[in-house]
């Protein structure tokens, strides 16, 4: 039985918001991207901590092609939201 309250995912600060959770547009098996948005007017550092840690992290870009890869460290994402900025961050299980 799970807990009342259960999380995939936690996205710190409280300043990010979370848009999304999806599938990869092109179906590729394992391939998924989380899209965030920093609504403030300044630069904040972030991490997003997961149940299950994924294989490969990378920032993408909204057409879901690789832009760089992210800083992962002990199932921590690391990352830096530029002011009114969507961030999407591609996750890849083997």
């Amino acid at each position: 039985t799970l807990p009342r309250n259960f999380s995939f995912f936690e996205i710190e600060p409280k300043e990010i918001i979370f848009s999304c959770f999806k599938k990869a547009n092109n179906d590729e098996h394992g391939l998924y991207y989380i899209r965030i948005y920093n609504p403030t007017d300044k630069t904040i550092e972030g991490k997003i901590k997961f149940l299950k840690s994924p294989d490969y992290v990378f920032e993408g870009t909204m057409e879901e092609l690789f832009k760089k890869e992210v800083k992962y460290e002990n199932g921590e994402i690391i990352f830096i939201a530029a002011p009114k900025k969507i961030i999407t961050i591609g996750l890849k299980y083997f």
